[in-house]
């Protein structure tokens, strides 16, 4: 792992009191973030990095998906003058989606 991001996680899990709160750390080679089940993931590179992350289950290209970064509902602040992938501006907001946490 090398290079450094912001780390974003979203709450997802509807009975939660932190339902659709976000938090997010900047992390650097070395460091880590525990995600718990029922929570949306993402990250953005904020210089050329190698993200190293573990899941509960084998990727399954079938269920790989995301919410919007941009989704007025989850608030999550972005710095300006980011470079989005064509993947993300594609993806759905939380509203659309029908999650069940």
């Amino acid at each position: 792992m090398s290079g450094k991001i912001i780390d974003y996680a979203v709450d997802l899990r509807k009975n939660s009191e932190s339902y659709k709160k976000n938090v997010h750390y900047e992390l650097i080679n070395g460091k880590m973030l525990f995600i718990p089940e029922g929570f949306a993931h993402g990250f953005l590179a904020l210089e050329d990095s190698y993200v190293l992350y573990l899941a509960t289950n084998k990727f399954n290209s079938n269920l790989d998906s995301g919410i919007r970064y941009d989704d007025k509902e989850l608030n999550i602040k972005l710095p300006d003058n980011i470079i989005i992938s064509d993947k993300d501006k594609n993806l759905k907001s939380l509203g659309e989606l029908n999650l069940d946490f």
